[in-house]
Parts: structure tokens; sequence; C-alpha cells
């Protein structure tokens, strides 16, 4: 399911549609068992990062810290999963078939 295509800075940014603040402040966690997966995209509209986790707030944040690229990001796609295994698995297919930007593992050729 797809919950919203959003600004990375939507808890701050006045220029949001407040119907997105709000769908964050009601999906702003998985419910216990379920994961998001979202997919990170430029300004023109270019893959950047695929993940997964239970609370985009919080990943974002630490993403904007200790990510140089995050500077990049214009617009977030959020989608909620099944479950655990099911967000694994979007994000595996992601990352190697959309072959997004930024993310290093998963994609061929890869070694921890």
């Amino acid at each position: 399911m797809r919950i919203r295509s959003i600004k990375p800075e939507f808890w701050r940014s006045a220029d949001i549609d407040p119907m997105d603040s709000q769908a964050f402040k009601e999906f702003g966690t998985a419910p216990p068992g379920r994961e998001f997966l979202y997919r990170l995209h430029s300004e023109t509209g270019e893959l950047l990062y695929v993940g997964i986790t239970w609370n985009p707030f919080v990943r974002w944040r630490v993403h904007k810290r200790e990510k140089p690229w995050w500077g990049e990001v214009a617009r977030a796609d959020v989608y909620l999963c099944l479950d655990d295994r099911d967000a694994r698995d979007w994000e595996t297919w992601c990352i190697k078939n959309l072959d997004p930007k930024h993310n290093k593992h998963q994609k061929k050729g890869w070694k921890p």
C-alpha cells in the first residue's frame, strides 16, 4: 500500500500539504510486524536510495546526519509492506532491479 510521496524535510517545511503531515502522524510508526519500504528520489526523479524502516522520521534523520548524498533528496515514496519479510524482499528487488545510485548492499559485485 502506498502511503504518500513527500519531500524529505516534511517535518519542518511550511509548503507541505497538511494532509501529508497528518498522514505521517497516523502512519509514523509501522504496526507491529510490518515495515515501510521507502524510495528516495532526486529533483529530476533519479532513484537515489531504497530502504526499509519501522519509522521513516527516525531513519531519515539518521540519513540526514550521516549521508553526504542526503542533500540530493527531493522526494520520498513510502509503502507499507505486509510484513518484515515482504519489506526485505521488496527492498532487495528494488535494489537489484532499479539500481539506486547510493545503495551499496545487495548490488552486483558488492562485498562487505
